[in-house]
């Protein structure tokens, strides 16, 4: 109850919201990217953009493997991708999970960073991390 309770004064947005009680325990849960916004709302209508899903998915990988230092791994690293710049805050995300092939770029060449992403996108990268982690 008192994390869920937090969760509630972080996600101010979610009256209303069918997956209330969902959400609030994935925003008690602390995956970065899966966090309220800094004005304390969570934006549930809002669609999960690829470079928010690298980000969960690097929190993943780090809760399942205890390598805290891959979050730093790729700082030093010229970004691959012309869509995104060394300075963002998924850079890091982006380059360890694309490295993994648990998440690919777009045939262009580009990551993609802000596009939305589908729910069987979404799951077939949870399942190459499954994998990867093994």
């Amino acid at each position: 109850p008192g994390a869920l309770a937090e969760a509630a004064a972080r996600a101010l947005d979610l009256d209303g919201q069918p997956f209330r009680s969902q959400i609030l325990a994935v925003v008690a849960a602390g995956l970065r990217g899966l966090d309220a916004f800094p004005d304390r709302t969570f934006g549930p209508e809002r669609p999960l953009t690829r470079g928010n899903l690298a980000v969960v998915l690097e929190d993943l990988y780090v809760l399942a493997t205890g390598d805290r230092g891959v979050r730093a791994r790729y700082q030093d690293v010229a970004s691959p991708f012309s869509d995104v710049r060394a300075e963002h805050y998924a850079f890091n995300a982006i380059i360890l999970l694309t490295r993994l092939r648990v998440l690919e770029p777009e045939a262009s060449g580009r990551f993609g960073l802000g596009g939305p992403v589908a729910g069987v996108d979404a799951l077939l990268a949870l399942r190459r991390l499954q994998e990867v982690i093994r």
